[in-house]
């Protein structure tokens, strides 16, 4: 009997030390192929490039309606933006009025590489709301078109 038990946990332990390798090798071709793909994802293209163009000091022009189908407020304000963390994000500091009240904003936009989508989060003085915006960039035109918000009051 105990000759049994001896030879089942040999057997059992030789298979453990003719698939460990396998196993080992498997692990660590996953961690490759998992390191090749964040290696992608954090890869800059030609659409980090392209929002390096709005680096700089700006005048903007900012119009917006109280509710849809009314005159726009027109307010004149400044930003300044610049790329950073390593050219992959173009943050943006507003400064100026939004319905004759003075508002500082913060925009930040990157390109998205898992999204395959830029991504825009902005966040101001005039509400304590974040908003998230999905875009694709228009070649035509070489705009980003943007969709998405956030809540509004009273909805």
């Amino acid at each position: 009997m105990e000759k049994k038990i001896y030879a089942i946990l040999v057997n059992l332990f030789l298979i453990v030390i003719l698939f460990l390798p396998s196993l080992a090798q498997e692990t660590q071709k996953e961690q490759q192929q998992m390191m090749e793909s964040y290696m992608k994802m954090m890869a800059l293209n030609e659409n980090h490039a392209f929002l390096k163009y709005f680096a700089g000091e700006w005048d903007v022009q900012t119009k917006a309606r109280m509710k849809p189908g009314s005159d726009p407020v027109v307010s004149s304000n400044s930003a300044t933006a610049k790329m950073i963390l390593g050219e992959r994000f173009l943050k943006m500091t507003f400064k100026g009025t939004m319905f004759g009240t003075p508002f500082d904003g913060l925009q930040i936009v990157g390109y998205d590489n898992l999204q395959k989508k830029f991504v825009t989060f902005w966040i101001d003085s005039t509400s304590t709301s974040f908003y998230l915006l999905t875009g694709t960039l228009n070649d035509a035109e070489k705009v980003i078109i943007d969709t998405g918000g956030s809540q509004s009051p009273g909805s």
